[in-house]
């Protein structure tokens, strides 16, 4: 039990980290946005991190919570020490290049094909498209979840679906 609540302790710092920074990137989406075209906050991008970052903040901070219970402060700051043994674990280090894989295709790959001139004016969320079956690729074969044939074929008519869905049913733009 006391190494759950180690396990605990640790995560939810990890997700009031994480949650903060949607939160904080939420508004900023809003903000770029802002200084466009008049937008209400409900329908800007920005809306749903935020939402999403503040439940994860709520969950995170009960857990923060719950994990410290009947705990005094000299076993907190243990707790603390003892978080770096977490990060030396295989299935943490696999998780968190997954998280950095993720990270990659926010940042590199989508702008990356956004940027690509012509890409868009083909199909508007072209370079979204490609990029996203590439990610897909990329992280179900790190995963080693199946065979490379159908990891393409599930990559490519999931973001087919995603681009129907978003794109057509929804009509909301892409990235």
């Amino acid at each position: 039990m006391e190494q759950r609540k180690h396990v605990d302790f640790v995560s939810a710092l990890i997700f009031i980290v994480i949650s903060i920074f949607m939160i904080f990137s939420g508004i900023g989406y809003y903000n770029e946005l802002l200084q466009r075209r008049e937008i209400p906050f409900i329908e800007s991008p920005g809306f749903l991190p935020v939402i999403v970052g503040s439940g994860l903040l709520v969950c995170s901070i009960m857990l923060l919570k719950r994990s410290m219970e009947n705990n005094s402060l000299k076993e907190i700051t243990q707790k603390i020490k003892d978080g770096t043994k977490a990060i030396s674990n295989k299935q943490t280090l696999y998780t968190l290049v997954g998280i950095a894989l993720l990270g990659v295709y926010i940042y590199i790959i989508i702008p990356l094909f956004s940027a690509i001139p012509g890409l868009d004016s083909v199909l508007y969320g072209l370079g979204f498209v490609l990029g996203t079956i590439i990610f897909l690729i990329g992280i179900m074969l790190y995963l080693k979840a199946t065979s490379l044939l159908k990891i393409s074929i599930i990559s490519i008519v999931f973001v087919i679906i995603l681009y129907i869905l978003v794109r057509i049913v929804f009509n909301a733009p892409l990235p």
